[in-house]
């Protein structure tokens, strides 16, 4: 269910064409840098979300900064996610090239454990 069970975000809020300015450049911080330290977080523990959902690779570096998580992880382990136990999946979305890691969506076995966490959490 939306806001119960997952939210939907931006790492970064403020838009450019073709998402310039957003990651790192010549050792400046990009708008991604400074959202992140800005307001992910908050952002994060105003939702109820047991269930994160990353996507896209600057998503999931500026969300491992904030979690710590393992590397080539597609669904997490529970861990503490902004003041609460939540489960991470990191995906590249349907339109990113193919790649190992992570992948464009989640496996149905990711699946079936995301619902078996949702579950556990909220009751069937």
């Amino acid at each position: 269910m939306p806001g119960r069970d997952y939210a939907l975000t931006e790492v970064v809020h403020c838009k450019s064409e073709g998402e310039a300015g957003v990651t790192r450049k010549a050792g400046v911080n990009g708008a991604l840098d400074t959202c992140r330290d800005m307001w992910l977080e908050k952002v994060i523990e105003h939702s109820r979300a047991d269930l994160l959902i990353v996507v896209r690779k600057p998503a999931r570096n500026a969300f491992r900064t904030l979690t710590r998580y393992e590397e080539k992880v597609t669904l997490s382990e529970p861990l503490e996610v902004a003041g609460r136990l939540r489960v991470v999946a990191f995906v590249h979305g349907p339109r990113a090239p193919t790649r190992d890691y992570p992948p464009r969506y989640l496996s149905a076995e990711d699946v079936e454990r995301a619902r078996a966490w949702l579950t556990r959490r909220r009751g069937p």
